[in-house]
């Protein structure tokens, strides 16, 4: 579900997907900075053009499956190479925002949404309201973000046009946002 929804949403909406390259994120050392650094740069890039940014981490279960045997010749688990993927992403995340003026999160995913926040230094969302039935809004609580919209999305959520919606519910409550 959520990758029609990323696919849709980037075909309708001024957005550029970040799409980390995960064999480079395990082998660490030079080839996980560089793949930081490329991030990092892209996502300025995305910025400069007024562009939102979503970071996803696979795009095809293909992708994920050659990703899940890259992590087994390294002898980690399917849930270790998961795991790693998860807090690569929270990191990324984190370098993302403060090199980024961010005026609000989309979180999709249980694991997705507790990593960034860890990553972040926050320990909670503010729920405040429902921004699709099922979907809350609310604010960061906690870290350098305190206080940041965000919306919480369960990965297989929705329907094919929910993740356009919810991006579009978020332009309109951050409007003015200070960050």
């Amino acid at each position: 579900v959520t990758l029609t929804q990323i696919s849709i949403a980037e075909k309708t909406l001024k957005i550029q997907v970040l799409k980390p390259n995960l064999l480079d994120v395990l082998k660490g050392g030079e080839n996980l900075r560089a793949e930081s650094e490329r991030l990092v740069k892209d996502a300025r890039k995305a910025e400069a053009q007024g562009r939102d940014i979503i970071v996803q981490l696979v795009n095809s279960k293909g992708v994920l499956l050659k990703y899940q045997e890259f992590g087994n010749t390294l002898g980690l688990t399917h849930q270790e190479t998961a795991g790693a993927a998860l807090l690569f992403l929270g990191k990324i995340s984190n370098e993302i925002i403060q090199n980024c003026r961010i005026t609000g999160l989309i979180l999709i995913g249980g694991d997705t949404a507790m990593n960034v926040m860890n990553a972040l230094g926050a320990h909670g969302i503010r729920a405040k309201e429902e921004a699709l039935p099922g979907i809350p809004f609310g604010t960061i609580l906690g870290g350098r973000l305190n206080g940041l919209p965000t919306i919480t999305k369960a990965g297989g959520f929705g329907e094919q046009g929910t993740l356009i919606a919810v991006m579009k519910y978020m332009k309109k409550k951050i409007s003015g946002f200070p960050y």
